[in-house]
């Protein structure tokens, strides 16, 4: 029974079906494609090393309709270039762990109100197939008012982008091993063609 992957879906293959308008897709096995899928999906669940396997699907809501087309038999099908879409981060999904003052147990991700995220201003992140993710932060002078009871925001999206960086780097390098392994093959496939003359020959 197969879930979307996405965090907070509640998709899944055995209940909601074609007839509801949601069709379910397979990450690529292409590694670049799957990379970018797996980056994206990281980023939409925050989890640094989700590694996605056979049974692991992303449901239709998740895409653009402008990716998809439906075929001669209507099925639904993506785009060779289609890659999951992730929502504009908001204040809303800023997330904060507030440590009790009197030594309790800890109340861990509470979602922020505007007014936890004062003098702070988050730009949302922009995907891209040849940039990956890049999440760009602006901040002002920190509040006066900050108590040591929140962990700091501004410190935890920097970790954020230097770890979607990381996945960005990791994208291009794979897309470079990917260019080398398809020109070495179209030498291999030369040399092959030359050796076959010359045996005819």
């Amino acid at each position: 029974m197969p879930k979307c992957s996405m965090r907070n879906c509640k998709n899944t293959t055995s209940k909601t079906l074609k007839k509801d308008g949601i069709s379910y897709f397979r990450f690529p096995r292409d590694p670049i494609r799957c990379g970018e899928w797996t980056s994206i999906v990281s980023q939409e669940r925050r989890q640094d090393f989700f590694k996605p396997n056979s049974s692991n699907v992303v449901c239709s809501e998740h895409f653009l309709d402008k990716v998809m087309y439906v075929s001669a038999k209507g099925i639904k099908r993506l785009l060779k270039t289609a890659v999951p879409s992730v929502p504009d981060i908001s204040a809303q999904d800023l997330e904060f762990i507030e440590i009790p003052d009197d030594g309790g147990d800890t109340e861990v991700c509470r979602t922020c109100s505007m007014s936890d995220v004062e003098n702070k201003e988050v730009k949302s992140p922009t995907t891209s197939l040849s940039t990956g993710l890049i999440l760009h932060i602006h901040t002002t002078e920190r509040s006066t008012t900050d108590t040591p009871r929140k962990v700091d925001i501004t410190s935890e999206l920097h970790k954020f982008r230097r770890r979607l960086i990381s996945k960005d780097k990791l994208i291009n390098n794979l897309r470079k091993k990917n260019s080398r392994l398809v020109k070495k093959t179209i030498l291999l496939k030369n040399a092959l063609k030359l050796l076959k003359k010359r045996f005819k020959d």
